[in-house]
């Protein structure tokens, strides 16, 4: 089974990703070992907390590719990022510079902390509609969604066409609230939400080590032919810019 990653941090020394192109070959190498061929590096757009290396990525993502070539790693990189919900992602808008999923690709990558129902926010995503763009929400089960206005808000945009990426870590209790992320990412799979898993890789020597266990985990729960779809041909359709078919 090959299979394709949306959700990675890659592109090193530009967030909280590996340090140093050493540490990000270890990771490509670890996803490769795991079976991934086609893999999307998606740094974080969020200067809140990051530098803005906008003009720096683009030269460290082709130094990673060139890397991973001439080391002989078959796999196929795309570049796409991860906003966070808010001011870059509605600059980047207004510009009409949003960085998608891959180059002409309508699918981008966005994470919310917790999903505020401001009118706003629907009046934004309809905006992005009509542009054609279409939001694959990053890790849902990590935001917080304590309050019945913060579901509908989910809900809301699932209902309005967003695709649902789940963290393959949240399955054993590694990211965001432990068990309660793992509670939730296994609710959302239950009921048929998610349209990709990805690793969301950071490379770092925990995930790498958990990561074979996380997929074992989503395949005991879901079985192999709905695992092919969430880690495969489902994250593949959403790199070439069409909509996977049917539930996950």
């Amino acid at each position: 089974m090959e299979l394709c990653d949306i959700h990675t941090h890659l592109v090193y020394g530009v967030d909280d990703g590996p340090p140093s192109l050493d540490e990000a070959l270890k990771g490509l190498r670890a996803l490769r070992d795991l079976g991934f061929t086609l893999v999307a590096a998606t740094p974080h757009r969020r200067t809140a907390l990051f530098p803005d290396m906008r003009a720096e990525i683009p030269r460290r993502f082709e130094e990673l590719r060139a890397a991973a070539g001439s080391e002989g790693l078959r796999v196929e990189l795309r570049l796409g990022a991860e906003y966070f919900f808010g001011d870059d992602l509605f600059e980047d808008f207004g510009s009409g510079g949003v960085q998608r999923l891959g180059a002409g690709n309508k699918f981008v990558l966005v994470e919310f902390q917790k999903f505020s129902i401001q009118e706003f926010h629907k009046n934004f995503i309809f905006k992005m509609s009509l542009r054609g763009l279409v939001p694959v929400l990053a890790h849902p089960e990590r935001a917080d969604m304590s309050s019945s206005s913060a579901r509908d808000m989910f809900d809301y945009l699932v209902g309005n066409g967003a695709l649902v990426q789940c963290d393959l870590l949240s399955l054993v209790g590694e990211f965001g609230w432990g068990t309660h992320t793992t509670d939730r990412v296994l609710e959302l799979v239950d009921r048929g939400i998610p349209a990709a898993f990805s690793t969301d890789l950071h490379c770092t020597a925990r995930e790498i080590e958990l990561l074979p266990r996380a997929i074992e985990v989503l395949t005991a729960r879901v079985g192999v032919e709905r695992t092919a779809a969430l880690l495969g041909d489902n994250p593949r359709q959403i790199l070439a810019g069409k909509r996977p078919k049917g539930p996950a």
